[in-house]
């Protein structure tokens, strides 16, 4: 949970999920007692953490997809995932097509493009 020394927070963001890890209990504290915390307030901490991460990060959503729309998503993860590996191997490629393919890792395809599929 130490997301302000890895990330970059804005002060806001960083504030906020400050606060809301004080609420945490210590970890110095008998098991038995963190488990009850986590039972009983657990799952409101998660609430709210996921809140701060919708709010300043845009992430957490309940995506709701399809079982097509999973498997394309895992497909897409795939692609991603190989061209990163190829370019972290010993490939020949000019440093301009490497600079095109890692700025546009991970982007949604143009409009135009999604309606075609």
């Amino acid at each position: 949970m130490d997301l302000e020394n890895k990330f970059s927070l804005t002060p806001a963001f960083k504030k906020a999920f400050q606060q809301l890890k004080a609420e945490l209990p210590d970890l110095e504290e008998n098991k038995q007692e963190i488990l009850i915390w986590w039972q009983i307030q657990g799952q409101d901490w998660i609430k709210h953490f996921r809140k701060l991460l919708l709010e300043y990060r845009q992430i957490g959503y309940d995506w709701q997809l399809s079982p097509q729309q999973k498997e394309a998503t895992q497909q897409y993860y795939r692609a991603n995932e190989f061209l990163i590996e190829c370019l972290n191997s010993d490939c020949q490629v000019s440093p301009e097509i490497r600079e095109d393919i890692e700025e546009n890792l991970l982007l949604p395809l143009p409009p135009k493009l999604n309606h075609e599929r």
